[in-house]
């Protein structure tokens, strides 16, 4: 919920920073992100689904010079509690929304984003987990 820590997250690599955005905190809410794949854009998220500590989604649309060229993908993020300490994490790329999805099958997204998704998670579990100090 909070854009700063996406930088943090970002398995593809190609986030370069937080542009504007406060902590989310309920569907309709934005932010910003600053990105590079090839040349620099921003990409514009909103809220679409939210739930506290247990679901996010948003929709993604690339800013090039003030306009939304490409986008319409939507990520998210549900958290099932398995056993105490113990949460099952489900990232979803859905790309079935996107704007000219012939443009983004060709840029070979769904493919590289699976790679990304590979690298996001166990940083996702690198932010989220808190060491517990072993028993002597």
């Amino acid at each position: 919920t909070d854009p700063e820590i996406h930088l943090r997250l970002d398995g593809s690599l190609m986030i370069r920073g937080v542009a504007g955005g406060e902590r989310l905190a309920a569907v309709g809410d934005t932010f910003t992100m600053r990105m590079r794949h090839v040349v620099p854009y921003r990409s514009v998220n909103t809220i679409t689904a939210f739930e506290h500590g247990r679901h996010i989604a948003w929709q993604t649309f690339s800013q090039l010079a003030g306009r939304r060229v490409l986008g319409g993908q939507i990520w998210s993020y549900e958290l099932e509690p398995v056993a105490p300490g113990i949460t099952e994490i489900i990232e979803t790329y859905d790309w079935s929304q996107a704007r000219l999805p012939w443009v983004i099958r060709a840029g070979g997204y769904p493919e590289r984003m699976g790679a990304a998704m590979a690298e996001t998670l166990p940083r996702l579990t690198d932010v989220t987990t808190t060491a517990t100090p072993a028993a002597t």
